[in-house]
């Protein structure tokens, strides 16, 4: 069973029974802390829905009726909005880790690239960036490969930055939905980094590369037209 089934089959069910979902959960450890955040997430929504009835309330004073009723609705909304919170941090950081394995597996599916060493024409990497609406201030004199890819339905700049310490990709995701800060994932070997840019994202990631590096220098680079 793959991550991806595992997420959809807990997310429909926090206490599914199937036995492929509890033999996965436990050989795989970011899916059995899921499973534990969506059966917390399932509990609270549970207890927010459960309105206690008290029979007391026909024994007290109108107003003091009318207090209890007041106080007992705001706890209800009260959990509900916590339970709402749970749900979007959960959804978050399982949207950002969905997106850093696909950039991953693309990468993977293209690692033939990362061997090349034979700069480009700054004016070929100039049309695959212009095509998305970006340019660079600099000359691009480190850049091996510069390709448009089809990526999360979108076409995406795909780059190869060549450093002293490796070579690293770079992902122009102007259709992602930007981020607070710079978000750092490991995945299949690869050290990477999800940053925010003016429109949507960078994704720039390596193996024992400098990637913090050259994020910082991209980012100053890239004009967004």
């Amino acid at each position: 069973m793959k991550c991806q089934e595992f997420e959809a089959i807990v997310g429909a069910d926090p206490n599914t029974s199937d036995a492929n979902v509890l033999a996965h959960a436990e050989a795989c450890t970011t899916c059995a802390a899921y499973l534990k955040e969506m059966q917390a997430l399932d509990r609270l929504i549970r207890r927010a829905l459960e309105v206690p009835v008290d029979t007391r309330r026909t024994m007290q004073p109108r107003g003091a009726a009318r207090r209890y009723a007041w106080l007992g609705r705001w706890q209800v909304a009260a959990s509900l909005i916590a339970s709402v919170m749970l749900a979007t941090s959960i959804w978050i950081a399982t949207a950002r880790d969905s997106l850093a394995e696909e950039i991953t597996a693309h990468v993977e599916r293209e690692s033939f690239v990362l061997a090349r060493h034979e700069r480009l024409d700054p004016s070929v990497v100039g049309r695959v960036l212009h095509s998305s609406g970006i340019s660079l201030r600099g000359t691009a004199a480190d850049v091996t490969f510069a390709a448009t890819c089809r990526l999360r339905g979108h076409e995406v700049p795909h780059l190869v930055v060549q450093t002293e310490r490796g070579a690293i990709t770079v992902l122009v995701l102007a259709h992602e939905r930007p981020v607070d800060g710079p978000q750092r994932f490991e995945e299949n070997g690869y050290s990477g980094v999800i940053v925010p840019a003016p429109r949507g994202v960078l994704a720039i990631l390596g193996k024992d590369a400098p990637i913090e590096e050259v994020a910082e220098r991209l980012l100053k680079e890239v004009i967004w037209l």
